[in-house]
């Protein structure tokens, strides 16, 4: 009976989950080694940051900043990223951001937890495919 209590009580809790397509990733290591190096090679950096105010849901303002080896910011970029808390890992929200000028994207994200949040995704202009993986926290 406690067995069936504990497995009920995991298998409901958000913090108690795999990460999306990790398995995927583990199968086709060849293929995300070289999708890894290929994305270094290009020299970007991608910083993440939390918006100053929410709604009263708990939506507040994602923002990710993206740019060149030479400072220069990457614009018209499709940027496609997963967001989850670290400890709610299967909540995770799928975002298209919006560039909204000089490098910077947007999109909405209801923030609901303080503690670490991980934004994992793609920026892609052409040929050129920039994986992001950002961890950043957050405290109201």
């Amino acid at each position: 009976i406690l067995w069936t209590i504990a497995i009920s009580a995991t298998s409901q809790d958000s913090s108690h989950a795999v990460v999306a397509g990790y398995d995927q990733q583990a199968l086709n290591w060849d293929e995300v080694k070289q999708r890894r190096l290929a994305s270094e090679a290009l020299g970007w950096e991608a910083t993440a940051s939390f918006g100053d105010t929410a709604d009263v849901r708990g939506i507040r303002e994602i923002s990710l900043q993206i740019y060149d080896d030479k400072n220069q910011p990457i614009v018209d970029a499709d940027v496609q990223i997963s967001a989850f808390h670290r400890g709610h890992a299967a909540d995770a929200h799928r975002l298209k951001l919006t560039h909204v000028g000089d490098g910077h994207y947007q999109s909405k994200l209801p923030v609901r937890h303080d503690g670490w949040w991980v934004f994992d995704g793609t920026a892609t202009v052409g040929d050129a495919e920039f994986l992001i993986n950002q961890s950043i926290k957050f405290k109201r």
